[in-house]
């Protein structure tokens, strides 16, 4: 296929069920978007259908046709969610119907901004009706996307208004495949099958970029590797497709039992599961009474449909519920792992379709004059039947916030949603001390790659954010708190322990930033160390200017410790025992073993008994010379050798081992040599 043969756009319908929405796709592509024999034994839509439609410029279009019935929401959110331009049908006869109104406010809240207006089956209704439905549509459309959009009659039988149609669409096609063909690669699935002679076959529509044959994809968020092959778009090979088209495509390695419907076709490495979602909602124009938070709902985004829960600022019992065409930020934490996208579009359903009844369980019951309970709250005519409750859009895909506060509210209200520069720092704030891989903004920044690069480019130039790492950035407000706190940690670690010698790089990682952001510490050491302020010593993390022993009294007691322990340096006592032995408190023996440790006068073997480094060096030196005149040497020589008691031999043994002077063979040790 020719990429003049290409689709440059996505059309979606909407309306309510019979009001002749297939019929119409029929009509104006030739194709029949009804496929399943259930559909065509009840005459009504069930799953997706698709069809090409070639305009009067030449220009060829994809369009979607969805179910109109309440039961399948969910089916027709799925379409609508990779729609760029929508046609509105209504019945002529019968007008403005409950899924015309939900349709329309689903096609809003999934940000679709352009579209038509189908009044169909004139040919059987009379001028006074058709002049009715039209009107109650345009009252209907006040205030909406739709609210300019030329409405048209239409006929599928004797063909009127089918060509005015099409004009009316090719006039509002704009340059839609270059933005779309820069964004990354991305196929919501929404069906998945086994062909014989190929294997599984999958369907969806290409939003984002573009796929050539034998390219190599990932399956989110199971994780699936795959390579694409026999690319289709409405059934005819292509060997590169390009966004937005409705394309097909053979995955090799992939099991058509792996529940693919619902997941994403991607390019590897650019984007992650999450199951926290932070973003902004508001409710459906029907819901007309607070919705208590949290809430149990379901999340449909892009081709699947998830259990989640909905949570407002603070804690549980303290969430103000939300009220009717508020704006709120919230936290979504979804039951399985979905894959969004920052400034993706998305709805929010109660499963089903859902009846008054069910409505109001989410909806608190009006208080009578005594204060108590009404019987039954009261839901708009025009609400009962719909399962949608409310539209949102994702700010944070991978929200760690296990709470929403006001500073976070704070920084999405701030937040310039048509700059990268802005969208990036917001991200680098969100991802905290650990920052974050450059790929990765790619899921959290709603701007194509070369767009993101040139804005991270310009941040780091400018100084809100620094390289951590080879494949890490950090925001900066992150990385000068971590600096500070290293700073402060090592001061405060030097005043409460002047006779060491340092603290342990790991220890102090952990004191600063966790080992979560082991890569922001490691930039903090290195920047410390270069400007000279700190100094490393092995493992050991000091200031430059600190020198260990400043505690005389620490100091004394260490050389007293010792002193006692060179009287039978083979047979030390145990730690806990030691405090006993030299009349001294716990904590302040355990500084002046550390001053001896520190100082390299003494070794702690297996964290139970002090052994002095002099004692150690003697040890060494007689097994080398025992091994040089002996094959093997024993445990039982060492208590010879030394005078020690098992439990002390055996550490001395292993220790041996570590410092390189013997191996163990079975029951006794060898020289290594």
């Amino acid at each position: 296929m020719d990429a003049k043969d290409l689709p440059v756009a996505v059309v979606g319908t909407a309306g309510h069920i019979d009001h002749g929405k297939s019929a119409l796709v029929r009509a104006l592509t030739g194709v029949d978007p009804d496929r399943l024999p259930e559909e065509k034994k009840r005459g009504i839509t069930i799953e997706l259908g698709y069809a090409p439609l070639r305009l009067p410029s030449g220009r060829v279009v994809s369009v979607v046709d969805v179910p109109g019935h309440e039961k399948f929401i969910k089916t027709m959110a799925a379409g609508a969610a990779v729609v760029d331009l929508c046609i509105l049908v209504v019945d002529s006869s019968d007008g403005v119907k409950p899924q015309t109104v939900e349709h329309l406010a689903i096609m809003q809240a999934l940000g679709v901004e352009r579209g038509i207006v189908a009044l169909t089956k004139c040919d059987a209704a009379q001028e006074e009706l058709r002049q009715l439905a039209a009107e109650e549509t345009r009252e209907l459309l006040s205030g909406t996307f739709l609210e300019e959009a030329q409405i048209i009659e239409t006929s599928v039988v004797d063909s009127t208004g089918l060509d005015e149609l099409c004009s009316a669409l090719d006039s509002m096609i704009t340059d839609f495949r270059t933005g779309a063909m820069r964004q990354p690669l991305r196929i919501p699935i929404d069906r998945s099958f086994v062909m014989p002679g190929f294997g599984t076959v999958v369907t969806g529509t290409l939003i984002g970029g573009s796929l050539a044959e034998s390219d190599h994809v990932l399956i989110v968020p199971s994780g699936l590797k795959a390579r694409a092959r026999a690319l289709q778009v409405h059934g005819g090979a292509s060997e590169r497709i390009l966004a937005p088209s409705r394309v097909a495509l053979n995955l090799v390695g992939v099991d058509a039992d792996a529940g693919l419907r619902g997941q994403w076709v991607t390019t590897p490495g650019t984007f992650t599961p999450s199951t926290s979602i932070l973003a902004e909602i508001s409710s459906m124009p029907w819901i007309h009474k607070p919705i208590r938070l949290p809430t149990r709902m379901s999340l449909s985004l892009g081709a699947s449909s998830t259990p989640c829960e909905v949570h407002g600022r603070g804690r549980v019992h303290e969430q103000k519920p939300l009220m009717p065409g508020e704006l709120r930020i919230v936290r979504i934490r979804t039951a399985e792992p979905v894959v969004p996208r920052a400034n993706d579009r998305f709805i929010l359903r109660h499963g089903g379709g859902m009846g008054a009844k069910k409505l109001s369980r989410l909806i608190p019951k009006n208080r009578g004059a005594d204060g108590g309970r009404t019987a039954e709250p009261k839901v708009p005519d025009e609400g009962r039947g719909f399962s949608t409750l409310a539209g949102g859009i994702v700010i944070d895909p991978r929200c760690a916030a296990r709470r929403i506060g006001g500073s976070l509210e704070e920084q999405v209200d701030a937040l310039d949603r048509t700059s990268e520069e802005a969208w990036i720092t917001f991200a680098l704030r969100g991802a905290g001390p650990a920052g974050l891989d450059p790929a990765e903004l790619v899921q959290r920044v709603p701007f194509t790659p070369a767009q993101i690069q040139q804005g991270l480019e310009k941040i780091l130039r400018q100084r809100q954010a620094v390289k951590s790492g080879r494949n890490a950035v950090v925001g900066i407000h992150a990385h000068d708190r971590a600096l500070e706190r290293a700073r402060d940690a090592l001061s405060g670690y030097h005043a409460a322990h002047p006779e060491r010698a340092g603290i342990k790089r790991d220890v102090l990682r952990d004191l600063v930033v966790g080992p979560t952001a082991a890569t922001l510490f490691n930039s903090v050491l290195q920047k410390l160390v270069k400007e000279g302020a700190w100094k490393i010593e092995g493992d050991i993390v000091s200031e430059s200017g600190h020198t260990p022993g400043s505690a005389s009294q620490v100091s004394d007691l260490a050389t007293s410790i010792l002193s006692h322990l060179q009287r039978n340096p083979a047979t030390p006592p145990g730690l806990k025992d030691l405090a006993q032995q030299v009349d001294a408190g716990g904590d302040l023996v355990s500084r002046a073993v550390d001053l001896l440790i520190s100082s390299g006068r003494a070794r702690l073997l297996h964290g139970a008994f002090l052994f002095p480094s002099a004692f150690l060096e003697d040890l060494e030196a007689r097994v080398r010379d025992f091994l040089s005149t002996n094959e093997k040497f024993l445990v039982t020589d060492l208590k010879a050798m030394v005078g020690a008691t098992r439990k002390h031999a055996l550490p001395l043994a292993r220790w041996l081992d570590d410092a390189g002077v013997t191996i163990r063979r079975g029951d006794h040790r060898i020289l290594r040599r």
